[in-house]
């Protein structure tokens, strides 16, 4: 799914330091 896409993006880049 393109929203889940978005969520998994959004986590990883907030995740990333």
């Amino acid at each position: 799914m393109e929203v889940e896409n978005q969520y998994r993006t959004l986590m990883g880049a907030a995740l990333k330091p």
